[in-house]
């Protein structure tokens, strides 16, 4: 029978072989972005907290679209968005985001067989950074296309300019870039850092604290990923130093020029909070988005 058929006998197995075996078919695998086109590397750019659809396609070394079983999990990429690894807790799984396949929905999916390609969901994490979507075939021979992670945070964001007019303080071994801001926010900030000097010439000038990290997104102060740091998420909003009431420290924006503080942020499109007030962490949070007006 074996001859007939062209194919040897194994005597090992009992069983006839065929001596010239079809290549194994091996397998693509691509993301791609169906709501707007790629960013730089990257699958797509989204905000944090954001949910995007894309397809899934398998294409087999045969030309054929490919019907086989896939596991998927996504994964944030350590040591991005501004958080630097070392200093910062393991990250509970869910902080990566979730994906969903029809009604499956999780960080990691197990046993998904499509057929040649499959539309699916990413809903990113409050952090921003970095987010790796793997996918793997259990029973076959496949690779994964690049791109194949999803760029997550807020566009644009830029370092506020070294100046004069203020000071940097608040930078820690977890987020030692803590001064990323908007265009907007930046040029409001400069404004009013200016005229606070040209009014009181000989007081401190402005110590800028916390604004937000290098992509926005959550501002985690303990490197817990707790979202203890509020609005300091898209570059819009500014700590500025004024604890006066528990014993002068460089910076202090003095009690007597409080009045005036307000009114300087206010005519420049910027709302002056007083957050802690009569304690160590006491400042002025500056909410400077469009909302509160235009830069001058």
């Amino acid at each position: 029978m074996c001859t007939s058929k062209g194919w040897i006998f194994n005597p090992s197995t009992g069983e006839c072989v065929d001596p010239n075996p079809p290549p194994e078919v091996t397998y693509n695998i691509s993301i791609k972005n169906i709501t707007s086109s790629s960013y730089k590397n990257y699958i797509t750019s989204m905000n944090p907290s954001l949910t995007k659809s894309f397809i899934v396609e398998i294409v087999g070394s045969d030309g054929k679209a490919g019907n086989i079983p896939i596991d998927v999990k996504v994964k944030a990429v350590e040591g991005t968005g501004g958080h630097v690894q070392a200093h910062h807790d393991a990250r509970n799984p869910n902080h990566s985001g979730v994906l969903k396949f029809g009604t499956r929905m999780g960080v990691s999916l197990k046993d998904i067989t499509i057929n040649s390609s499959q539309e699916f969901t990413f809903t990113s994490p409050k952090s921003s950074g970095n987010h790796l979507i793997e996918i793997t075939c259990p029973n076959h021979t496949c690779t994964q296309s690049k791109p194949d992670k999803v760029w997550v945070g807020i566009k644009d964001l830029k370092p506020l300019p070294s100046s004069q007019l203020y000071k940097f303080i608040g930078d820690t071994d977890a987020h030692p870039d803590n001064h990323y801001i908007s265009d907007l926010a930046a040029i409001k900030i400069d404004n009013i850092a200016f005229v606070y000097n040209e009014e009181f010439p000989n007081d401190h000038v402005l110590h800028i604290n916390d604004i937000s990290l290098e992509r926005g997104g959550l501002f985690d102060i303990t490197g817990e990923w707790k979202p203890d740091h509020k609005t300091h998420n898209k570059g819009t909003d500014i700590d500025i130093r004024a604890n006066e009431f528990v014993g002068k420290t460089p910076g202090d924006v003095p009690m007597r020029n409080y009045k005036d503080f307000y009114r300087i942020s206010k005519g420049h499109g910027c709302l002056a909070v007083r957050e802690f007030a009569d304690q160590p962490r006491e400042h002025f949070h500056l909410y400077c988005n469009e909302k509160y007006g235009k830069a001058k």
